[in-house]
């Protein structure tokens, strides 16, 4: 997909657009090559927001997205991811299929995961796969 650098050396950034059930949302995403993190249903990298896009999208509170597994009933279509970190060993994200979804170049589906923090700095809203 197409990237851009911007903000120090080796930061990649990827624009990205999602379509859903009628919302459109624009946002830019760090190209984190180190974020492992996959669709366990199709090996594909998944986009990781935080809770403000995840709000425009889904309606769903910060509340709502630290307890994932009580969440889940309030998201249509929802399901749940596992990561791990240093911090969290064994966590679980929600997140959503997307049918349409623009990263860089590449369209297709994707599956966002809702991060219950937020993410970046100001340069970037979300993350997408290494």
């Amino acid at each position: 997909c197409a990237v851009g650098f911007r903000g120090g050396v080796g930061k990649r950034y990827v624009p990205i657009e999602l379509l859903h059930s009628g919302k459109h949302l624009r946002f830019t995403a760090l190209h984190d090559t180190g974020n492992s993190l996959r669709d366990p249903m199709t090996g594909r990298s998944v986009v990781v927001v935080g809770p403000e896009l995840a709000a425009q999208l889904t309606g769903l509170t910060k509340d709502q997205l630290r307890t994932p597994t009580k969440s889940i009933l309030s998201l249509p279509g929802g399901r749940l991811i596992p990561y791990k970190t240093i911090a969290d060993p064994s966590g679980l994200l929600l997140a959503l299929p997307v049918k349409e979804a623009k990263i860089g170049t590449w369209k297709g589906s994707c599956l966002v995961a809702f991060a219950p923090e937020q993410l970046g700095n100001g340069e970037f809203e979300a993350l997408t796969g290494g």
